[in-house]
């Protein structure tokens, strides 16, 4: 990843407290908007490859979308153990 924040460094964000490194980032702050957005409007579909579901902030937005869109928004995970990934019990659900 080369992105670049206004003084150089660089803007992909990892590691803990993604939340408040993101929020000092307006670019980054409005992609969170725009998935917020998008995730909430009716019948919305999200398609997920290769994430882990380990993100709490991600995870939140997701649900939040789901609830705003009327509990209409579908979710299709790419995964080997497909919603297996999603059991409880899990580390990081």
């Amino acid at each position: 990843m080369n992105w670049k924040d206004p003084s150089g460094r660089n803007l992909l964000v990892m590691g803990g407290n993604k939340p408040t490194t993101m929020q000092r980032h307006p670019i980054l702050t409005w992609y969170a908007e725009k998935f917020l957005e998008h995730l909430s409007k009716p019948a919305a579909r999200l398609m997920v490859i290769g994430y882990g579901f380990r993100d709490n902030h991600i995870n939140q937005m997701i649900c939040q979308g789901w609830r705003k869109s009327n509990q209409t928004m579908s979710m299709f995970i790419v995964h080997p153990d497909g919603r297996g990934d999603l059991e409880e019990g899990k580390p990081y659900v």
